[in-house]
Order: C-alpha cells, then structure tokens, then sequence
C-alpha cells in the first residue's frame, strides 16, 4: 500500500475510469467514479471489500486513470474499456438464457430456421418458444409438409434433403415460385398458430386426390395433416395473451452485502430469455448502475432495443434509479412500474427468481470463498485462489485422445474458456506426451492472446502427469503453481514430490475434485460424440 499511498493522494477528485495492470502488464480490473480520488483510495483503505477484490488489491502493480467531463462519460467509457480488455476481475455472477424463436428469410424462396438472435430487417419471426424443443419440432414438420428450404444460401446443385423428401429444390428449379409462395405462405399460417386453417385445406386437397384415385399424393397429405394434428398439443406459453408488449422486466432481491437482480424479456407479449446477475455491493460505487452497465452496455442487450420498442418495468425502489442510467447513456427507454394485475403477476415472477438467484449465490460465495481460502492457505500460494485450469486425456482406445482443459472462476465453470485438443504429434497410449502437448499449446495460445493466466494448474493423474505438464510450462518460459490430483485415494501431488491427503470434507479437496472432474466430463463429452459420428 505504501507503494501508492503518494500516487493516492496525487488523485483528482474529478469523474473518470481508473485501469489496474498486475505485474505482467495485464489489465486486471477497469472501474469509473465520479470521484476518482476516493474511489481508487477505497480499494486500499476498505476493510469490507470481498476476497476476490483484496486478492486482486494484493495482485496490482501499477494504475492509471482518465478524467472525463461527467459521470455519463465514465459510464460508456468504462464499459467500452471492459469490452476491449476483458479484465478477470470484472466478471459478475452471471446466468443468462435465450429463448428460441423460428425465422423465415425475406428473400425470393425464403428459408426457415431456429435461432435465439434478433436482425428483423433480414427475418421474419415467430414465437419465441419457453419450451426450446418446440421450434425444432416446427421447423421439422415443416420442412416434411411444405417441402420449405433451411439452407441459409441456395446451393448450386441438389443436396441430401431433396432426395429425402425434405425440400423441393428451388435451387434446380424443380418447383415453380408461384407454387413455392404457396406453400411457404401456409407454413407462415402454421407459425401463427392457425394451424386448424391449414389442417381444413389440406383435408379438401387430400379428398380430391383420393377421389382421382391418386391414393399415392392422398397418402402424403394424410400423414401431413398427422404431422400438423400434433403441433395442436404443443402450445405457447403466453404471459399476456392479445398482447404486442416489449419489455424487460427487472425484479431485486437484496441484502446488505449482495444483491441479485432476475430480468424477464418479453417480446410480443411472450418471454424471449432471462438473465441473473448477481452484485457484491461491497465491491462496487453504485451496484445498481453497475448490474445496469453489465447488461444493456457490455452485454449488448442495448441492441435489441434498436429492433423493438423496449419499456423498463420494475419495482419503485429502483425505478428511478435505472430512469437515471438510460438518461446517462442517452437512450430513450420509458421506465415504469405495472400498469394492470397481468404486468404485476410477471413482476412477481422476477423477484421471486432474483431471490431464488440470491439464495443459489449467497450460499455458493459463503461456500466459495471458504474453499478457495482453504485451498490457498495448503498450498501456500497467496490468501485465496480464484482462478483454476484443470486437465484431463480422453482416449477412445487407439482411434482418437483429445487432451481437455476448462476453467473455474471462483468455483464456477468458466464455459467459454473451455478448449478440447487433438493431438497433432503425441502418438499411441502416451499419457504423460498427451499431457505434455495439450498443456504446451493451451498456454502457447494464452499467451499469444495475451489472456490471463491461472491462479494454479490442476492435473488429473500422478507424478509422470504432474511432471509432464511442468516440462511443457518450462518450455514456454512460465512458472505457474501446478500439483495433480490422483484418483487413488484422492492424493495431491505437489511439483516436489511430496503428496498430501485432505479429509474427504474438505472445502479445499471439494474444490480440486470438481475442477478434475469437469475438465474428464468434458473431454469425455466430446469423445462421445466423435464416437457417435463415426457410427452414422
């Protein structure tokens, strides 16, 4: 601290971004205030600050700052910043899903997909659908009765689906527009949820063929009118019936030191997606502000609202305080409370759901924060760890090894820093080469993407793994704390030799085990399905 008790004092008392670098220059942390003074001043004179903000206080080797005009400034600016770098410390406590919905291209021979993304001035839309095996369904049947195309560009020769009944080929011109319009219009009907309409057409068409003797095409619609009967069971769920409404609807559930939010999407009256977010208020200026700039400017929910006209309904506690943020950033959302029982009954949904979220979190940051307290304070590496890459071989006898790593973040799978591995030049059953290479070219990539690196390095295996992977950072110029962990007896391993074994409740072992076993069940996962292409 002393090292920045005279570049504290020397801060403006002015709105602007602060940056923190560690010791390799790495961005650690990018945060605003509208006193720069006293915010940066805080992180080393605030005892309330969480683990995982002191680990990163303990990890900061240099800071700058930018002053700006104003606190709207500091706002985009931030979130620009955490955009382009991607600091570790800036990650919230996140889950977020999307409902499916079904697009038709607005081209000459439209075709039909599923999707979860939004670009309305390409697609038409339908749904969205709670249930995601729904739209898949549709697109089936509909692609079996209307013949309707699903490539997103028209091939130049004929493709599989067309030998197998699945599409009529407008590529080679096997059907004309006029009848193509057709039958891409009642899959529109279809989508609307008219489905009885099409049913009584195609009843009509099927009686004709029938009385022509033409059994062959009666057939076909008979099976057809089957397909579309079942599509009758598969209904919407609806929040509000009749209704066009846009809305992201924004329940809080809170408590002194953390605070979770549950966002409801409803598009057209239907629930789109939702997302959790969850804040330590300890950690941040403004924890309303700061949920808010996670979502509408570093999520890029703030899109969405270009495609459709969005409101903002949410409790009165915080309603004005999010009128604020939209007023910051310049954008023109109405932010409001319900307007009838219906709005008010979907409220009530998302704060039931943002307690839930905040029950879920606070027992896993209670839960968290012991193991890797634990964990650190064994292996003697600083007061707690954060961030832990584990890894594993998954071998399908001598035909394919793939070498697997993931990541925990704060004992949380980090899905997006997963990567799986074939190997280019370990040969034959070689546990400790496969080891070697996976660990080799994982960090290679790390560092050529300037990405951060772990807190520690977990193996699934005994000593010849261990050593493996030390050859392989040694070879790349990086000391990062590694030790194995061996099935056997559950045994860590330690780069000297020496081997202990924790109690089997232990919060530090817990931790261990559940980084070696997701990084097996996902390189595991992904052999099955090689497996299963093979086969078909």
């Amino acid at each position: 601290m002393n090292d920045f008790e005279s570049f504290l004092k020397s801060l403006p008392e002015s709105p602007g971004v602060y940056i923190m670098y560690d010791e390799k220059g790495n961005v650690i942390y990018i945060g605003k205030s509208k006193n720069l003074k006293n915010r940066v001043s805080s992180y080393f004179h605030d005892k309330n600050l969480s683990h995982r903000i002191r680990q990163m206080v303990n990890n900061i080797k240099k800071i700058e700052y930018i002053v700006v005009n104003n606190e709207s400034e500091s706002l985009i600016l931030e979130a620009n910043l955490i955009k382009k770098y991607k600091p570790r410390y800036n990650i919230l406590m996140k889950d977020s899903k999307f409902y499916p919905f079904v697009m038709m291209s607005k081209d000459e021979y439209p075709f039909i997909n599923s999707t979860r993304e939004y670009e309305s001035e390409k697609y038409e839309y339908f749904g969205p659908y709670t249930d995601s095996r729904i739209p898949y369904n549709l697109v089936d049947v509909i692609q079996r009765v209307f013949k309707i195309r699903t490539c997103r560009k028209l091939p130049k020769k004929l493709c599989l689906n067309y030998y197998i009944n699945r599409c009529s080929a407008p590529c080679e011109n096997k059907i004309s527009k006029e009848e193509y319009t057709k039958n891409y219009e009642m899959a529109k009907e279809v989508l609307r949820g008219n489905v009885g309409n099409v049913i009584d057409y195609l009843t009509e068409e099927m009686k004709k063929e029938a009385k022509n003797l033409n059994f062959e095409k009666a057939s076909f619609y008979r099976d057809s009118i089957r397909l579309l009967e079942s599509l009758e069971e598969q209904k919407q769920n609806v929040f509000l019936p009749g209704s066009n409404l846009n809305a992201d609807v924004i329940g809080i559930f809170e408590s002194e030191e953390l605070a979770s939010f549950f966002v409801l999407y409803i598009i057209n009256g239907k629930v789109s997606g939702k997302t959790a977010i969850t804040v330590n208020k300890n950690d941040e200026e403004d924890y309303i502000e700061k949920f808010l700039s996670d979502l509408y400017l570093i999520g890029g929910r703030l899109e969405i609202f270009k495609s459709f006209d969005v409101q903002v309904i949410t409790v009165p506690s915080i309603k004005e305080r999010i009128a604020r943020f939209f007023e910051k950033i310049g954008t023109n959302v109405f932010v409001r409370e319900p307007n009838d029982e219906s709005e008010s009954k979907i409220l009530d949904t998302a704060t039931k759901n943002a307690e839930i979220s905040f029950n879920n979190h606070f027992s896993k940051f209670d839960m968290y924060s012991k193991e890797g307290k634990e964990l650190a304070k064994i292996l003697k590496i600083g007061d707690y760890i954060s961030i832990i890459d584990g890894f594993d071989i998954a071998n399908y006898s001598d035909e394919m090894a793939v070498g697997s790593s993931v990541r925990l973040i704060d004992g949380t799978p980090s899905k997006k820093d997963y990567r799986i591995f074939k190997m280019k030049w370990t040969t034959g059953q070689n546990d400790f080469g496969m080891i070697e290479e996976t660990v080799f070219r994982h960090y290679r990539r790390v560092l050529k993407e300037n990405r951060q690196l772990p807190d520690l390095v977990l193996i699934d295996g005994g000593k010849g793994q261990l050593n493996a992977a030390i050859s392989a950072l040694r070879k790349l110029n990086l000391e990062l704390p590694t030790i194995s962990l061996a099935k056997e007896e559950e045994k860590i391993i330690l780069p000297d030799g020496d081997e202990l074994i924790l109690p089997k409740n232990s919060y530090a072992l817990r931790l261990l085990q559940r980084a070696r076993d997701e990084a097996h069940r996902f390189g595991n996962s992904f052999i099955r399905r090689m497996k299963l292409k093979t086969l078909f």
